[in-house]
């Protein structure tokens, strides 16, 4: 599914409707630290169109967000001084992957 659903919250992040703490953004992915960590460095990793699973993703935009991830996870090791990252691919609390 393409474009935006009116009543997602991740959709309005998106488009700049609601603030986040954005820490990277391209023009097919954006990642924000989530409201509710469940530790320091809690990054949401989100398309900017509006798809409900990652496996619904185009090829292409697929592997700029998994790109994307990496680069993060490269960030997110030095900021916090540790060897783990770690990823978990979700999308049962906010319907967009």
């Amino acid at each position: 599914m393409k474009d935006h659903d009116q009543s997602c919250i991740f959709c309005k992040i998106s488009k700049g409707e609601l603030s986040s703490y954005t820490i990277f953004e391209s023009s097919t992915v954006m990642a924000f630290l989530d409201i509710r960590p469940f530790s320091s460095g809690h990054t949401l990793l989100i398309p900017r169109e509006h798809y409900r699973w990652i496996w619904d993703l185009p090829n292409e935009m697929l592997e700029e967000f998994y790109s994307s991830a990496n680069q993060i996870a490269k960030k997110l090791k030095v900021v916090f001084e540790t060897d783990n990252v770690y990823s978990l691919t979700m999308g049962e609390m906010v319907p967009h992957c």
